[in-house]
């Protein structure tokens, strides 16, 4: 008889709280992002008209201070997000728990972390085009790039880690 099989489901039972934890701000970055993207796409038409339009002068460009204060509490419900998912994968890690539920905290993590970060790189760049600063825009749009694709990654690995995962 094993010893390993109860140990790991004591360490699972520890850490299920901190997994449903993660998955429960994965839920409120998603909630903050729908309620981000209108303003996301004022400053990033979708469309390439509207962004042709804009530099032919023929509509006018994005007033950078317009949604200021409503970014700058996105970008501090972002922090508080990512700094919980950290403290929820942190625990997961200290529980003991095997190596795959590990890959798996860390997985939901990075996507959680990814897509709060965004939300905080874009309050960086509307501020820097407000005050023109230039350096700052493009620093903040490269690593928005950056971000949005780890975000993209971890989505496409955390369904087929869970799926893999035996439920508790």
């Amino acid at each position: 008889m094993s010893f390993h099989a109860p140990l790991e489901e004591v360490a699972l039972r520890s850490a299920q709280p901190h997994f449903d934890r993660l998955n429960g701000l994965a839920n409120e970055v998603a909630q903050l992002g729908e309620h981000f993207w209108p303003i996301y796409t004022y400053y990033f038409p979708q469309s390439w008209f509207t962004v042709i339009a804009r530099l032919l002068r023929l509509k006018p460009m994005p007033d950078f201070a317009k949604y200021r204060s409503e970014l700058q509490r996105f970008r501090d419900e972002a922090w508080r997000i990512a700094t919980e998912a950290k403290m929820s994968g942190e625990a997961i890690l200290r529980a003991g728990v095997s190596k795959r539920f590990q890959d798996a905290a860390r997985l939901c993590f990075d996507s959680v972390h990814a897509d709060a970060t965004i939300i905080v790189l874009f309050h960086n760049y509307v501020k820097a085009m407000d005050e023109m600063d230039a350096e700052t825009a493009g620093q903040s749009l490269g690593a928005m790039r950056e971000f949005s694709r780890r975000s993209r990654e971890s989505r496409k690995k955390i369904g087929s880690v869970q799926r893999a995962l035996p439920q508790v």
